[in-house]
This record gives structure tokens, C-alpha cells and sequence, in this order.
């Protein structure tokens, strides 16, 4: 009997420490899982989960660029007070309503994974009102990506069609409401620069100035700090304005646009206009200047060689002076573009910039 007993004892223990043992064994399975869990790296949330972009993200933790300000004509930064160069390209990814959507994002990613090997420090982006504020949270992925990547980044609004004074003047007194909510938005961001509208046209400098100023004094009760960019009239290659009526706010950079010619016809009449000084040549020294995008045509006939021949003239403005610029642009619009529109070669306006760019000795930012 206490045999029996003992054998029966035996047996209630095996089973007892047979569940014992698969409880700690699940238990620490589990316990690893969470640990995991909770080690992970912040990713990208799933509405940019593209699968080009995580293998540009640095490993980055409250990472921030430093912020900048302007010193003079010259651009610097607020931790070393050194003087920096910015160079980069621009987008519509915001502006055109088809945009926002994955398959441009893909390509967003994809042509940018290129461009990083240039040794650019920011990118531009060019806005429409309607299409940036209905995609807020793509942008604000994209400020974060940006930041990880060590890229500072533009935002400035455009005025669409009809180009009449009215309509363009209806347009920037909107401005204000956008440029308002993206300076709340990103205030505590330190790579953002802010932009008041690019090329303004149909307008006086004295209508011009009145709307940049309202714009600016919005963008500036949000955030004080934050660096703005002034674009000239005439599709914003005119600051004759400025020397008589200045505009009346510090930390600024004049946003330049210089496009010759709507096409070849045009400009075999003005060729010497390649040689001559530009519009807005005479600022270089006394004020700091932006050139934010440029070409010889600005209707048809891209990627000629009278095109890239006034490119090429504006490229050797910026490196004898080692002035910041963007480069427009990387979307799919063929040979104003720098990528062709089917597929990542380079047109012949991105070989020249990309050549440029690869041989481009003006200090860098050193992040």
C-alpha cells in the first residue's frame, strides 16, 4: 500500500512539475516578445510604408538639425555660427492634385535615394493650398523623414491659374491661413524654412509687398525664429522694389526664379541675355539670396542646347559665389525635369546639375 502510494506521489509531482515547467517556459517566451516590442526602432507609419524610404532613415533618436538664420547676405548656423551653403531640389509632390498618391511617393523616394549621393543638404517643396492641407499627414512624415536624412526642407505656396491680379491677389490673401497652420504645425521643428509664394506675377512690387508682409507677420507671431523666403515680381526675377521699399523683416532670404524664354523662337532674338547680367545679379553682396529654380525656357523646347547653355550661366553665378540654390525638379515632367520621365535616368538638364554638383566646392553643412 505505501508503495503504491509512494508511486501515485510520484506520479501528481511529474504532472505538477511538468505544468510548472511549460508555464516558465511560456512565460519567458513571452516576456521576450515584449522586450522586443518594445525595443524596436520608430518606423514610418504605414501611409508612407513605400518600402524605398526606410533604407535612407538614419538611426536617429530627438536627432534635430541646427537651426538657421541669416547674417547679412550670408546663411549660418545658430549652434557654431558658421556660414553653410544650401543646395538641393525641388518637388510638386503638394502642389497637383494626382501627386500625393503612392505610386509618386514611390517615386518620390526612389529619386531622391538618388540625389542623396549628390550631396545636397535640402529640398524644396512647392505647394498648392487645397492639395497640402487635404494631405497633412503625408507632409508630416515626410518632415520627419527629412530631418532623419539630415535634409532641411522649404515650404512655399504658389499661385495658380487664372495669373490675373485679382485672382492672384485672392490667392495670397489665403496664403496667410496656410502658411499660418504650417508654422503651428512645425514650429518646433528646426529645419523648416518658410516660404511667402513663389513667383508672384501680375502684380506691382507695392501690391506684392503689402501681401508678403501680411503673410509674414502671421507666419511670425507662430514662430518668431523661423527663416522666410521673399520672392521678387515678374515670376520672381524683379527686386528692383526693394530699394525703395524694403521689406521689413530680418532673418530672410530673397527667393530667386529666372526662366529667359518661353521657347528657342524667342530666344534666338536674345541670346546675349546668356552673357549679360541677370535681372537680379546686382543683390549678390548686399543681400542673401535664394535661387530656387531656373532655366533658359519656361514653355517648351527643354533640355536644348540653348536651355541648358543659360542654365550652365546661372550655375557659374552660384559656385563664383557660393550662393544656395535648388534645382527644379525631380517630378515626371521630362526635360524640365532631371530624371526622364519613365524610369530614374538622368535628362540632359540632370547630367549637367549632376555634374555640377559632383565637382561644387562651396562649404558645406557638416552635420
Amino acid at each position: 500500500m505505501t508503495r503504491i502510494i509512494i508511486i501515485q506521489f510520484f506520479k501528481e509531482y511529474a504532472v505538477i512539475s511538468g505544468i510548472v515547467i511549460f508555464l516558465i517556459v511560456n512565460l519567458l517566451f513571452l516576456a521576450r516578445i515584449i522586450s522586443t516590442i518594445f525595443h524596436l526602432q520608430p518606423k514610418l507609419t504605414t501611409s508612407l510604408n513605400t518600402g524605398n524610404e526606410s533604407s535612407m532613415n538614419k538611426k536617429v533618436d530627438d536627432h534635430k538639425l541646427p537651426s538657421l538664420f541669416v547674417d547679412g547676405d550670408s546663411i549660418k548656423r545658430r549652434d557654431t555660427n558658421e556660414t553653410i551653403t544650401l543646395k538641393g531640389v525641388t518637388t510638386n509632390l503638394f502642389r497637383w492634385e494626382h501627386y500625393p498618391r503612392k505610386n509618386n511617393i514611390n517615386t518620390f523616394y526612389d529619386r531622391m535615394s538618388i540625389v542623396k549621393q549628390w550631396n545636397i543638404n535640402i529640398i524644396g517643396f512647392i505647394l498648392n493650398q487645397d492639395v497640402t492641407l487635404e494631405n497633412l499627414a503625408i507632409l508630416d512624415e515626410i518632415v520627419k523623414w527629412s530631418k532623419n536624412n539630415g535634409w532641411y526642407i522649404y515650404l512655399i505656396p504658389v499661385a495658380e491659374d487664372p495669373q490675373t491680379n485679382t485672382s492672384v491677389k485672392k490667392q495670397l490673401r489665403s496664403f496667410g491661413k496656410l502658411m499660418g497652420i504650417l508654422a503651428e504645425r512645425y514650429k518646433n521643428e528646426t529645419h523648416i524654412i518658410l516660404g511667402l509664394c513663389a513667383e508672384p506675377k501680375a502684380l506691382s512690387w507695392s501690391e506684392w509687398l503689402e501681401a508678403a508682409i501680411g503673410i509674414a507677420k502671421i507666419i511670425r507671431v507662430i514662430n518668431p525664429n523661423v527663416p522666410l523666403l521673399m520672392s521678387g515680381i515678374e515670376y520672381g526675377r524683379d527686386f528692383a522694389g526693394l530699394i525703395e521699399k524694403p521689406f521689413p523683416f530680418d532673418n530672410v532670404l530673397y527667393y530667386v526664379s529666372d526662366y529667359a524664354w518661353p521657347d528657342q523662337e524667342e530666344a534666338k532674338n536674345h541670346l546675349n541675355y546668356i552673357s549679360e547680367p541677370k535681372a537680379w545679379e546686382w543683390m549678390i553682396g548686399k543681400y542673401p539670396l535664394f535661387i530656387g529654380e531656373f532655366g533658359g525656357m519656361w514653355k517648351e523646347d527643354f533640355g536644348t542646347n540653348v536651355d541648358l547653355a543659360y542654365i550652365k550661366s546661372i550655375l557659374n553665378i552660384i559656385r563664383k559665389h557660393s550662393l544656395s540654390f535648388t534645382i527644379y525638379t525631380i517630378d515626371k515632367q521630362g526635360e524640365l525635369s532631371v530624371f526622364e520621365s519613365n524610369g530614374n535616368s538622368l535628362t540632359r538638364k540632370g547630367l549637367v546639375v549632376k555634374q555640377f554638383l559632383d565637382s561644387y566646392t562651396a562649404i558645406h553643412l557638416n552635420l
